[in-house]
């Protein structure tokens, strides 16, 4: 058995730079190509070869917990984007993957595809994973080398940027409508905040997928109030609504935190799960609620979904 070279075997953390902004992970970061395959078939010898009919790459990690405007910027986007409209925009946005190891892997054309999940609790950074989806750079042939890549030999960035004290884990008080207890509650054990954007693919033949398109936003809110009884909970509910009427409420669930945290809005949030509870005394009578935005509008033009900003 021959020998092995031990400083072959790469390991060891990176930096990463999406559109000009800095992320570091809390764990690993993981790259990998997600190919579209199709058979080839025939009666006499079954299946003779598989060939590829659209490539992308995925870019996944969990972030650090930084929490800063432009950070927010990145992992929140697409609240005020326009149904329909390309995600990636006329100039392609790179996500460049700097290792320790001097070795800086960059995707030349990248989009969030997938929003991390946000919590307000002192036990938790505020975000969650987050993916990175890695499409075919503008005007460019899908044989070219650089078509969805470069890598090249960079030294590793200092880390100047990088504040424990930016990140937080920090309560949040909720605001959900102007009557009591809504109108100030706090919760169990923190919120979390989930993000389930939609997307439809443009497809080119021979070129693959060329951009994506936002076709639709979910934006739900969890957690266990503490203050509101059963009472509160089954007139927030539109259990005695007729049936084919609206779920959407009239009022905005803002969720606040101290400053450097996040404030968090979802748009006219409806309760559209809840529970009351009687046991043993180990669990309080409220049960985890679940709140959805709704879309408004204003002189016929749509609102936000949501907003995500930093306390200062």
């Amino acid at each position: 058995m021959a020998g092995i070279d031990r400083t072959t075997i790469i390991t060891g953390p990176c930096q990463l730079t999406y559109n000009s902004v800095i992320f570091w992970s809390k764990g690993d970061v993981t790259l990998k190509p997600v190919l579209k395959r199709f058979n080839i078939d025939t009666a006499n010898f079954g299946k003779v070869d598989e060939r590829i009919a659209d490539r992308r790459f995925e870019v996944s990690f969990e972030p650090a917990g930084v929490l800063t405007t432009a950070l927010a910027a990145v992992m929140w986007p697409y609240g005020s984007t326009a149904i329909g409209a390309s995600i990636i925009g006329a100039t392609d946005k790179p996500l460049a993957i700097c290792g320790k190891d001097g070795t800086k892997v960059t995707m030349n054309n990248a989009a969030l595809t997938g929003l991390p999940s946000l919590t307000q609790a002192v036990d938790k950074p505020v975000p969650g994973t987050m993916t990175f989806t890695c499409l075919i750079a503008k005007s460019t042939d899908p044989t070219n080398a650089a078509a969805y890549y470069t890598i090249t030999s960079t030294a590793y960035p200092a880390d100047t940027g990088f504040a424990v004290g930016s990140i937080p884990t920090l309560t949040g008080a909720a605001v959900w409508g102007a009557s009591s207890p809504w109108n100030s509650f706090l919760t169990e054990a923190g919120f979390q905040v989930d993000f389930s954007p939609k997307f439809t693919d443009v497809t080119v033949d021979g070129m693959g997928t060329v951009d994506l398109i936002l076709s639709g936003m979910d934006v739900t809110a969890k957690a266990i109030p503490v203050g509101p009884t059963v009472a509160n909970i089954l007139a927030k509910l539109p259990a005695g609504n007729a049936f084919g009427t609206s779920l959407g409420g009239g009022d905005n669930l803002v969720i606040t935190s101290a400053t450097g945290g996040a404030i968090v809005t979802l748009t006219a949030a409806a309760l559209v799960n809840a529970s009351g509870i009687w046991g043993d005394g180990t669990k309080k009578r409220i049960g985890e609620c679940e709140w959805i935005a709704t879309r408004t509008f204003t002189a016929n033009a749509p609102n936000p979904l949501f907003t995500v900003t930093v306390a200062s």
